[in-house]
């Protein structure tokens, strides 16, 4: 096995070492991504600089690439690899190994045309003050997996680790405390964004590593890549004053796709950025995939001879609930828009949206907490008022609608869902649908 030879730029000399998996047997993709990130997360963290892993979607079929960058002698590939080829046959998944420096490039290169962007979460200021949020992209990577592999759309993730030394820590936590008494010394904060500062810095002593996080799509599909990324986003930090993606795209963001280094050990990364870029090893554990419960029909399976009869409106982060819609209401002889499944590729998004509402005769609204702050969902609604389209809300809490969200459905008639009683509304809502048709 081949492997690259760098110098990082505190002068320590190493050595990169790659395995590439192929998975053959798409029902087989979650299995085989969990146990290597299991595998990952299990290594004795003193055994390497650095560890990069990329799941890369390819015309519908998962790759998944691991860098692994050491000082020492290791044998972890030739252990991963044992296992994987006794856990899972030939006609799952295929190994390779680079041989030479030109199959070593090769293996780090895309295998697709891409915009590559890293997240850059300390990139905001107050007062001309560096600041940051806690925000990470692996947490729901798994609905960019779903979409990429659904629409056959060509999609990476990488995320890279490096390992904390007990004494890098508690320099960390140091720096932190007062990195903060000097920012509310020096800066007026509000109540809430300084908690959440706080909160960020005081939990310094349970990280474990600094972690870089890169997304690369096509540039046709930016936009729907950035919504999925804008509304979680969104839910999360909104409410601190916080906008702007923290996605970059820049020379940095190309360096550590193609080399699997941390930025740490090709760029003079500040501790204000490390505090906002660290990860502990039991939230890491939220990158792992999960089996799906539903499975939905998929966009070759809709009849597109037919006119759609419903429009389902949601956020991201209610996608459990949407499916289960999407799902009970096509069984029950619906045809639903469903997005991400009814995008079509290569297409813009907003236009597939308004097309979709115009195209439907019923609009489905899942409303909570989280959709009322989805600026998607509110230009969807108002697209859908508009048109004089029959809206449907369907209640997922109890959080009051927004000023905007109550003004639009105010003259609407809503189903409440919001005790734990999801599954029984969905039959009052294929109900209220009948009594509709009829």
């Amino acid at each position: 096995m081949y492997s690259a030879k760098y110098e990082l730029n505190n002068y320590t000399k190493v050595k990169q070492k790659l395995l590439k998996i192929n998975i053959l047997d798409n029902t087989k993709n979650i299995e085989v991504y969990n146990f290597c990130l299991k595998e990952i997360y299990s290594l004795d963290k003193n055994l390497y600089k650095n560890i990069a892993f990329r799941v890369s979607i390819f015309k519908g079929k998962m790759e998944l690439l691991i860098f692994f960058t050491s000082t020492k002698k290791v044998t972890f590939f030739k252990k991963i690899k044992e296992k994987l080829l006794t856990i899972f046959s030939s006609e799952i998944l295929s190994i390779t190994t680079p041989m030479d420096r030109i199959m070593f490039d090769e293996m780090c290169n895309l295998t697709f045309s891409s915009t590559t962007n890293r997240l850059h979460n300390s990139s905001y200021y107050i007062a001309q003050k560096q600041i940051g949020i806690d925000f990470t992209i692996g947490f729901f990577i798994e609905k960019m997996i779903d979409i990429s592999i659904n629409r056959e759309w060509d999609f990476s993730y990488q995320f890279h680790l490096k390992p904390y030394t007990l004494k890098d820590k508690k320099e960390l936590e140091r720096y932190a405390k007062k990195y903060m008494l000097r920012l509310e010394d020096e800066v007026f904060l509000p109540d809430n964004l300084n908690k959440k500062l706080n909160s960020i810095a005081n939990s310094i002593s349970n990280i474990d590593f600094f972690i870089d996080e890169v997304l690369s799509f096509k540039e046709e599909n930016r936009e729907f890549y950035e919504m999925i990324v804008s509304n979680e986003f969104a839910l999360k930090l909104l409410e601190y004053g916080f906008n702007e993606l923290p996605l970059e795209y820049d020379d940095i963001a190309e360096d550590l796709t193609y080399t699997g280094l941390s930025s740490i050990d090709i760029e003079d990364i500040s501790k204000v950025e490390q505090i906002f870029s660290s990860i502990s090893r039991e939230n890491l554990n939220k990158f792992l995939l999960k089996e799906p419960t539903i499975t939905l029909k998929s966009y070759s399976q809709n009849d597109i001879s037919k006119e759609y009869d419903i429009f389902i409106s949601y956020s991201t982060v209610n996608t459990v609930e949407a499916e289960k819609t999407c799902f009970e209401l096509e069984k029950s002889g619906y045809k639903c828009w469903y997005a991400p499944r009814d995008i079509l590729p290569s297409q813009a998004y907003p236009e597939q949206i308004i097309q979709g509402i115009k195209s439907a005769k019923y609009f489905v609204l899942l409303h909570s907490k989280d959709s009322t702050i989805s600026r998607y969902v509110v230009r969807e609604v108002t697209k859908a008022l508009s048109l004089k389209k029959i809206i449907i809300p369907i209640l997922l809490d109890t959080s009051r609608p927004s000023e905007n969200m109550e003004f639009i459905l105010e003259t609407c008639q809503w189903i409440d869902a919001s005790h734990n009683n999801f599954d029984i509304k969905l039959d009052e809502l294929k109900e209220t649908l009948l009594r509709l048709k009829n």
